[in-house]
């Protein structure tokens, strides 16, 4: 995946609220149940070779809680939504509100 890329893609999908980054990216594969696969199988190679894998572990589990919210055809920016929610964000105000200084701090290519 091109880094500087997504960079700049991801966090346009979800400060402008389309979650659409694998259409953007023309990526099928950015369905939010692909990448659950990935994480599930780190975990699976951490296991056998005796490694923790709590931030993968912790990853699941937010993934797991949106897919069972209906996510798993969702673009994987949306699942952005489901962490807003469950932290008590009410609208896409608050969300850009909470989130802006962070991408701030980042940089993510030309802007």
């Amino acid at each position: 995946m091109d880094a500087p890329r997504f960079k700049r893609k991801f966090p346009a999908a979800v400060l402008t609220r389309s979650f659409d980054y694998g259409a953007e990216m023309r990526i099928p594969m950015a369905e939010m149940r692909i990448p659950m696969n990935d994480i599930d199988l780190a975990i699976a190679q951490g296991e056998e070779l005796g490694v923790p894998m709590w931030v993968c572990e912790a990853a699941r589990l937010v993934f797991k809680h949106a897919m069972h919210k209906g996510a798993a055809k969702e673009d994987l920016t949306a699942i952005v939504k489901y962490v807003e929610r469950d932290a008590g964000l009410r609208d896409t105000e608050d969300a850009v509100r909470v989130a802006l200084p962070f991408i701030r701090r980042e940089s993510y290519g030309p802007t």
